[in-house]
């Protein structure tokens, strides 16, 4: 993806369709043209039609659309579908940058600003380490990563944004725990769960860069539960923690005001998201069918059979979509990610930044104006996030 390339209909579908089969489609465009919320949390009935129409597979494709002999310029779905698409894989490649990367305790603490002109990993406004490029990925691993980048947003969606009304419907949305009609496999619900893990880390990197640095079981678990929301809710927060140090401190003072509700709403069922998006977590299960999982998968699930803390390590390590341990340095390739490495990886206080916190940067320090423009990261009405902007747009 060159951004000085012009944006036409023919380069949106040939990008698109690369990594996108025809059921990819149908989840990208739940998404892209998923019900307005109300501001009472409540749309039961138009999210039950957009449900049945996702699971009838009858959403519009635009990839299928004709051609305009005309006019090249693409159509307002295509143009979304494409703006998804770029969205979702810099968040595959930040995802990537840090899990394979030298120092994962370092690069999890970082954040990458959602521009193609950008091509590092930042600490406080300070390049740290270059992005990780798709481009080394196979093809396979490429489908991998956004096919579950995919079904985690929509589970997001569907799962975390409305008041069903009654516990039957939530039991009715059986499909969306299905790839071509068959439920997900072990490895499949790892895949999101990977996904989901990222997005939690994602949180709580912005959180320390913001000054966030309360240590409670609670604070975890309000980190979980964000992650719970997809990423129409952290790419809010993301952009504002990147826009400078008042809006850092605004969100900071988010953080603590969220921290301070939610302990107030978790003595109700409202915010009991543990689980909610697979129902389960897979880590606890045993795979039989592991040997069908990707080369890495099927690699270090017998080593981590012994230990449920390695197993999670893996997930950081992007375990469930890669071929094999190609992409990882030699020193991890060596240990196979085992408990030293863990030890290496987890950073028990914020002075094991040291080195990080010795040469901050703030590249929008003087700048009012970048200030002044960031998203406001809304505050929840309920158990919902009502008012945020779509993260591909």
């Amino acid at each position: 993806m060159d951004p000085s390339h012009k944006l036409t209909t023919q380069v949106c579908r040939c990008e698109v369709s690369a990594d996108f089969d025809d059921g990819m489609v149908q989840d990208a465009m739940a998404i892209i043209l998923f019900p307005a919320q109300h501001t009472n949390g409540v749309f039961s009935r138009p999210l039950r039609d957009h449900y049945k129409s996702w699971e009838a597979q009858t959403l519009p494709d635009p990839l299928k659309e004709p051609d305009d002999e005309c006019d090249d310029t693409p159509s307002d779905d295509l143009a979304r579908l494409y703006r998804l698409y770029s969205r979702l894989l810099l968040f595959i490649e930040d995802y990537l940058t840090k899990a394979t990367a030298a120092d994962p305790s370092r690069e999890y603490f970082c954040l990458s600003p959602l521009s193609l002109h950008n091509q590092y990993l930042t600490y406080l406004g300070h390049p740290i380490s270059p992005r990780f490029s798709a481009a080394n990925l196979s093809n396979l691993e490429r489908q991998r990563l956004f096919r579950a980048f995919l079904r985690y947003e929509l589970l997001c969606k569907m799962c975390c944004y409305d008041d069903f009304g009654d516990s039957t419907w939530y039991y009715e949305l059986s499909s969306l725990w299905e790839y071509n009609g068959q439920t997900f496999q072990e490895v499949e619900a790892e895949a999101i769960a990977c996904v989901q893990s990222y997005v939690e880390s994602l949180h709580r990197a912005m959180a320390i860069q913001c000054g966030y640095t309360k240590r409670e079981l609670l604070v975890d678990d309000l980190f979980h539960d964000l992650s719970c929301f997809g990423f129409d809710l952290a790419t809010t927060i993301l952009q504002a923690t990147l826009a400078g140090k008042q809006a850092r401190d605004h969100v900071c003072n988010w953080y603590c005001n969220l921290f301070t509700h939610m302990g107030r709403i978790r003595l109700t069922y409202i915010w009991d998201f543990k689980d909610c998006l697979l129902g389960f977590d897979p880590l606890c299960r045993i795979d039989e069918h592991y040997t069908e999982g990707p080369g890495m998968y099927k690699m270090l699930y017998p080593i981590g059979q012994s230990s449920t803390m390695q197993r999670y390590l893996y997930r950081r390590k992007a375990w469930a979509f890669l071929d094999d341990i190609r992409l990882h340095p030699a020193r991890l390739q060596h240990l196979c990610f085992t408990g030293a490495d863990w030890i290496y990886e987890c950073p028990t206080s914020l002075h094991d930044l040291h080195d990080l916190h010795d040469r901050p940067v703030d590249e929008h320090l003087d700048d009012v104006e970048m200030q002044l423009q960031y998203p406001t990261p809304p505050f929840p009405t309920g158990c919902h996030f009502v008012g945020l902007d779509p993260f591909w747009q």
